[in-house]
């Protein structure tokens, strides 16, 4: 029984590597280019560079466990750990809370683009950081595994807690869908603007896929541990559960940066230029052509 436990484990633990790979050098790209260009630093690229660097801390937290399932023995002791669980309690909560708050923004962009372009950034990204700092410190505890080491109640109010942030993010993205096309048709009836329909049409798009990726691995894993935290199974049985889990998270963690490379023309051009693959000389009348609609359209991501 044991050593079948450690097979799985290792398998999980191999598996870990690449998806922590790509993740990080994901989420550092994403965080240096909204740091590095001005276009990006709108409030909804801001909140995704937020949300970047808590998922690479949450990421850091996640190579401590491969490699002591490699080792096969823990690498700190329980205070050391403690400290390090620490970090991950805020950066893997506050991360939920950042993805809803970033959900919300979307929503007020496409419910009141006007409203949306006039409002100052600073007090809701604060107002966002402030709830999920809140948030997450409702849920410190002080042994290494977080899941495994919340009392009855607390895992309880945990499940709750994170099956209504998913959801919410879920419903808050429909609305969206359904408001974005209906705002696509609207144009093209009355304005007669091709051009505009498409790229509204092409941010719909991009909607959706978010919204499918964020369905399958946020909403998903943790509908799938509030299921199994609440049935009448032993300890090994939900620790062997949330070990393979852990690997829908991981792809959460890291899926922003690629799900932005392939959709968002404005994200795809910066990240190129930022690895050097565009001559920066080269692409400057282009990029100012960005620029201009970025600012024209500052809600959208093309």
């Amino acid at each position: 029984m044991e050593k079948k436990k450690m097979n799985n484990l290792t398998v999980v633990a191999v598996l870990m590597v690449p998806l922590l790979i790509l993740g990080m050098f994901g989420n550092l790209n994403l965080v240096y280019a909204t740091w590095k260009f001005k276009e990006l630093r709108n409030r909804n690229s801001i909140l995704l560079a937020i949300i970047a660097f808590l998922d690479f801390i949450s990421e850091i937290h996640e190579w401590k466990k491969a490699i002591e399932i490699f080792l096969n023995k823990a690498l700190m002791k329980r205070i050391t750990c403690y400290h390090s669980l620490f970090l991950y309690c805020y950066s893997f909560n506050m991360s939920s809370v950042a993805i809803l708050f970033l959900a919300i923004d979307r929503f007020i962009a496409v419910r009141s683009p006007l409203k949306y372009r006039t409002a100052r950034s600073a007090p809701f990204i604060a107002l966002a950081i402030g709830t999920g700092f809140t948030y997450s410190t409702l849920f410190l505890v002080e042994p290494c595994d977080q899941t495994m080491a919340y009392s009855p109640i607390l895992m309880e109010i945990w499940n709750y807690g994170s099956v209504s942030i998913a959801m919410a993010v879920f419903i808050i993205n429909v609305i969206d869908y359904y408001l974005l096309r209906n705002v696509g048709k609207q144009r093209e009836i009355h304005e007669r603007d091709y051009a505009a329909y498409q790229r509204q049409n092409q941010f719909t798009t991009s909607m959706l896929i978010t919204m499918v990726a964020n369905c399958l691995t946020s909403l998903l894993s943790a509908f799938a541990l509030f299921v199994v935290n609440l049935l009448p199974v032993s300890t090994e049985t939900t620790g062997g559960i949330s070990s393979y889990l852990c690997l829908l998270l991981l792809f959460n963690y890291g899926n922003n940066y690629y799900i932005l490379f392939w959709r968002s023309h404005t994200y795809r051009t910066k990240f190129l230029e930022q690895l050097h693959l565009i001559r920066c000389g080269a692409t400057v009348g282009f990029t100012e052509r960005i620029a201009t609609i970025t600012k024209k359209h500052k809600w959208f991501h093309r």
